[in-house]
Order: C-alpha cells, then sequence, then structure tokens
C-alpha cells in the first residue's frame, strides 16, 4: 500500500501511524455514535457501514504497513 518514497524515514512512519490513529479513532467514534443515537435511521446505518467498511479496507492496513515499517526500521 504504502511505497518507499511514502515513508521515507522513521519520522515520516511515525508521524503517518499518528494521523492513521487519529482517523481510526474518529471513525469509531462516528459508527458509535451513529449507532446509538440515530439508532432506526437508515441513513446513519448506512453511514455507520461505510465508515465500518473505510476501517477495515483502509486504515487497519495502513496502521498495520506503518507498524511493520517501524518494527523493520526502526
Amino acid at each position: 500500500m504504502y511505497s518507499a518514497t511514502y515513508l521515507p524515514d522513521i519520522h515520516t512512519a511515525r508521524e503517518e501511524l499518528a494521523r492513521l490513529t487519529a482517523i481510526e479513532t474518529n471513525l469509531r467514534k462516528q459508527i458509535i455514535d451513529l449507532r446509538t443515537n440515530c439508532r432506526g435511521n437508515g441513513s446513519a446505518e448506512t453511514w455507520a457501514t461505510i465508515y465500518t467498511e473505510r476501517l477495515q479496507q483502509d486504515v487497519r492496513p495502513s496502521i498495520n504497513e506503518c507498524l511493520k515499517y517501524l518494527a523493520k526500521h526502526a
């Protein structure tokens, strides 16, 4: 997912990991909010599903890749 130019050094990888972790936290909060405060709203469930898919398909794999990079180069 990430190229050598995208994670050129440990500093950049740490910054990217922090950014991705913040995105993950925000998405998780949004999902919880949508499923608890907007229960029964079809649109809210649609957004919760979209956010869940984004976490699983994009954010978590990217976090894992950053962690692997840091483990290998730190």
